[in-house]
């Protein structure tokens, strides 16, 4: 795939953060994403999505990514809305996460908007286990109502 998406990927694998830039150097002058230093590029943004399409390129399967975070972004708010709202709220939810086409489109390309859904997911998920937690008494005062208890 020859995407800047899995370029950047590349170039985090070979243990870079900076490519030898083109012919072209002049353009790069007015990008947005690329600082022209010396002859070398260097990202203007953080590395975050090439690294989690790390673990893909080097499978050979890049285009997996989007939908596997998508997928499991969908899991983690169907989790969600069962631990918070019901069973009947996390079948809609899931039906309305698989029918949406932004998820669809999303999950098809090779941007990074799934894999920051599954993080807000993700974050949700951790916040409803730790009320569950609370409300289980786990983590909560002792019964001496101290602390700590001795």
């Amino acid at each position: 795939m020859g995407c800047t998406c899995t370029t950047g990927s590349r170039t985090l694998q070979s243990g870079q953060l900076t490519v030898p830039l083109g012919p072209e150097y002049d353009f790069f002058q007015y990008t947005e994403y690329i600082r022209p230093i010396d002859g070398r590029g260097y990202s203007l943004t953080q590395p975050g999505w090439a690294a989690l399409l790390i673990p893909f390129d080097v499978a050979g399967i890049a285009g997996a990514a989007t939908p596997f975070y998508g997928s499991m972004g969908v899991a983690l708010l169907v989790f969600v809305l069962w631990r918070w709202a019901g069973p009947g709220a996390a079948c809609i939810g899931a039906l309305l996460c698989v029918t949406s086409p932004w998820l669809i489109v999303s999950a098809g390309s090779l941007m990074s908007h799934t894999s920051g859904m599954t993080a807000a997911a993700a974050a949700l998920a951790c916040a409803a286990m730790a009320k569950r937690r609370e409300s289980a008494g786990v983590g909560a005062t002792p019964p001496c109502g101290r602390s700590t208890c001795r």
